[in-house]
C-alpha cells in the first residue's frame, strides 16, 4: 500500500494538533468497503503490522495489509470536508 504526499501531509497535520503520545499511530480499517482511520495512542497489538510513512507509523492487522497491498491512499476535498479513499496503484512501467 501506498499513500499519497497530500493523505500524508493532512494526516501529519491532524497529528500536530493532538497531544499523543510518541507509541501512537493510526490505525487503518477496512469496514464495508470504507477506509476507516483512527488514532491508537496504545501503540500497535500484537498481531498488528506496522508500517512506516514519513515517521508516521500506520497499524493494521494482517488482513487489512494483503487486501490493500496494489492500492494507494488518497485525500480528495468534498467541499472543505477532506475524505480519504482508496485508489488502485499506479502500475510501475517497466525499463
Amino acid at each position: 500500500m501506498d499513500i499519497t504526499a497530500k493523505a500524508l501531509r493532512h494526516i501529519q497535520r491532524m497529528r500536530s494538533r493532538k497531544s499523543l503520545p510518541k507509541s501512537a499511530g493510526v490505525r487503518l480499517d477496512l469496514a464495508a468497503g470504507s477506509v476507516c482511520l483512527k488514532w491508537e495512542s496504545a501503540g500497535p497489538r500484537r498481531e498488528d503490522l506496522v508500517v512506516r510513512e514519513q515517521d508516521l507509523p500506520i497499524f493494521m492487522d494482517a488482513q487489512t495489509y494483503l487486501r490493500l497491498a496494489d492500492y494507494e491512499l488518497d485525500l480528495e476535498r468534498d467541499g472543505d470536508r477532506p475524505r480519504f479513499l482508496l485508489r488502485p496503484r499506479p502500475s510501475i512501467a517497466l525499463k
